[in-house]
């Protein structure tokens, strides 16, 4: 294992630690010998669930690109990429690292940045509409102190995001002259960043080649519909994970109460700068579950983690060692 794996592991540990020290003097707790864990597996079923979701959506986008990969290799593609988002600031880890695993198993980078682009921004739009609709459907979750900090907040994200859909997806001229402008910033940055040349110079190739690759989907109608519905359905089924934990504390609530929870915690997720957002994220989600479910356990947060950021993590990791072991035979 190479040392700057074992850094970016620990440092997250180490985040994790002290958001889960800071809680633990905060917060009541729930019984944890009263638990009944088969509902747990429930909550690792929705998980499995979500990895294979994103799995599947990576490799239908390929093949709109006439790009054809084996299920097993879009998996280990998806967890590796979990595991760079779970280590690195801002989770921003993810698409290089499967960039670089998809070339190594053969996919020209032509096919694989936009392939992974395209997954991002449909990612991006559905975090986009979800922050619009919950402060559409459910303005009273969003009332109180700083309410209207945090109104103009959720519009702000939501409508630059959908802003950022339309520069690279739409056809018309305005939006091709962002993406010629910003495929020759990044030209311009990889002839000055010498460590990101080669990276930065193929992001700019791929940009601006990017109504080519647009044309492929767009010949394909059914593929983005196709793909963002099976990525919004693992998202929902991802949801669930905190009302199965609930439920193995005896605690019944609304399903719909849990998707708002986990949702919520979508939205802040991009814009915390510690690695995967470890310690923010365990004090962010303690302080949404008081105001969904009126309680904030330790229990909860430390076991919606292991599902949901630790697991993946562990697992990609297993899955980078193999790669990297079969690279060196």
């Amino acid at each position: 294992m190479k040392n700057n794996h074992k850094k970016l592991i620990f440092i997250s540990l180490l985040f994790s630690l002290a958001g889960v020290l800071l809680l633990y003097f905060q917060i009541d707790d729930l019984p944890i010998q009263n638990i009944f864990f088969p509902w747990l597996i429930l909550a690792l079923l929705a998980v499995t669930f979500f990895w294979i979701s994103e799995a599947l959506c990576l490799r239908f986008l390929l093949q709109g690109l006439n790009c054809y990969i084996r299920f097993p290799i879009a998996l280990s593609s998806s967890l590796m990429g979990f595991f760079f988002s779970a280590v690195t600031p801002f989770s921003i880890g993810s698409v290089p690292a499967q960039l670089v695993y998809l070339e190594s198993k053969g996919i020209s980078l032509d096919k694989a940045i936009p392939a992974l682009m395209m997954k991002t921004m449909i990612n991006l739009f559905m975090r986009g509409g979800l922050s619009l609709l919950l402060l559409l459907l459910y303005p009273s979750l969003f009332s109180g102190k700083n309410s209207a900090l945090v109104q103009m907040v959720l519009i702000f994200y939501g409508t630059s995001i959908l802003f950022t859909y339309f520069i690279v997806f739409h056809s018309s001229k305005r939006a091709i002259r962002y993406r010629i402008n910003f495929a020759q910033l990044c030209l311009r940055l990889s002839k000055k960043i010498a460590f990101l040349k080669i990276p930065l110079s193929k992001l700019s190739e791929s940009i601006g080649q990017m109504q080519y690759s647009l044309r492929s989907y767009s010949s394909r109608g059914y593929l983005l519909p196709k793909t963002g519905s099976i990525m919004l359905l693992g998202f929902s089924i991802l949801s669930t994970v905190p009302y199965w934990i609930l439920l193995a504390f005896s605690i019944h609530t609304s399903l719909s109460s849990s998707v708002l929870l986990h949702s919520s915690y979508y939205l802040l997720q991009p814009i915390l700068p510690t690695p995967g957002g470890s310690g923010l994220a365990e004090m962010s989600f303690s302080a949404i579950s008081r105001q969904y479910f009126g309680l904030a356990s330790l229990w909860l947060v430390i076991l919606w983690r292991i599902f949901t950021y630790f697991l993946p993590m562990a697992v990609g990791f297993m899955f980078l060692l193999v790669s990297m072991a079969r690279s060196k035979k």
